[in-house]
């Protein structure tokens, strides 16, 4: 089959476009805001990635329009959370492997919550104001035991709670 020259033109045409168009995909470059000082940037999500063009920062609006930063590792695994889930402020701390050892924020009455993961899948500690008392509750990693610490009078008061109890357990 032979070529004219209109055929060879439009063959050509379409194979240089062809290979801009994936240039400009290999080489895509997050765009650069320069706003200046006052003004206001609109976004539903801002990414900041490193060198390599990795997300290492997310800061969005997820589908219930509740805000929220995530922070990634290098492997890609979110390893801090500030968010607002549910409306309820909170801050999520993971380990290396993205299960959560830390979380600080309030049980969706407004009532403040700590809770700290030993690492191995289990609680170590957790502090909360729910309820008019106070109370701590401490994991033993050798028994699995969780011992409660609360007292109302101001006092330190300790009994053993059942294994298998779980901080989420009211």
């Amino acid at each position: 089959m032979k070529m004219t020259g209109q055929t060879r033109v439009i063959v050509f045409t379409a194979m240089a476009l062809a290979a801009v168009d994936i240039a400009v995909r290999v080489n895509q470059r997050p765009v650069m805001l320069n706003a200046p000082s006052g003004d206001t940037v609109v976004a539903k999500e801002f990414r900041l990635v490193d060198n390599d063009g990795n997300t290492r920062i997310r800061m969005s609006i997820d589908e219930n329009n509740e805000p929220g930063i995530v922070l990634l590792d290098r492997s890609g695994n979110t390893r801090a959370q500030l968010d607002t889930w549910q409306n309820t402020p909170s801050l999520i701390l993971n380990g290396p492997n993205g299960d959560q050892r830390v979380y600080f924020g309030m049980d969706g009455t407004d009532t403040g919550v700590l809770n700290i993961d030993s690492g191995n899948g289990k609680p170590a500690i957790s502090i909360d104001a729910t309820g008019s008392t106070p109370r701590i509750l401490v994991g033993d990693p050798e028994t699995g035991n969780v011992h409660l610490y609360r007292d109302g009078q101001g006092r330190s008061s300790a009994m053993n709670v059942s294994p298998g109890y779980s901080f989420s357990d009211h």
